[in-house]
């Protein structure tokens, strides 16, 4: 799984060095995201159980980098979030490259997200029973005497 490591390592690169490998970690992370999708279809209960903790691992250095990002800018998150989508802040090269791997990835997302919520694909079980098709089952009524 060369692709998240290489994700791993873009977080540890000079700010420079991040711009110049941007369009690289988008491609990265639409393979990465190709195979987790991959393997929910495919994989055993222990592979997808070991791609989820991969994504959850991922989740977190995305969010410490955002809480560092934060933290060396005096920016909020809401504020981070603004100009991460303000095209005057980028090279016309890194916002087509931003703009086409944000689209890749949303595509990415949204097939990930279908194939979940199939009740038949192997992807349920990784989600509540309640959210299964099953109705709850149905609390007594009790009475207080």
């Amino acid at each position: 799984m060369e692709e998240y490591k290489r994700i791993f390592d873009y977080f540890e690169l000079s700010t420079d060095e991040k711009a110049n490998k941007l369009g690289e970690v988008f491609e990265d992370s639409i393979e990465f995201f190709q195979r987790f999708r991959h393997v929910l279809k495919t994989g055993s209960p222990e592979e997808k159980a070991s791609m989820l903790k991969l994504v959850h691992e991922l989740k977190d250095k995305i969010q410490s980098e955002v809480g560092q990002i934060c933290k060396d800018t005096g920016l909020t998150q809401e504020q981070l979030e603004t100009a991460s989508v303000d095209p005057n802040l980028y090279t016309e090269e890194q916002w087509e490259i931003i703009q086409d791997s944000k689209a890749k990835i949303e595509e990415q997302s949204r097939l990930i997200s279908d194939y979940v919520r199939t009740e038949e694909g192997p992807g349920a079980s990784l989600r509540p029973k309640a959210e299964r098709g099953k109705k709850p089952k149905k609390k007594k009524k009790w009475v207080k005497s």
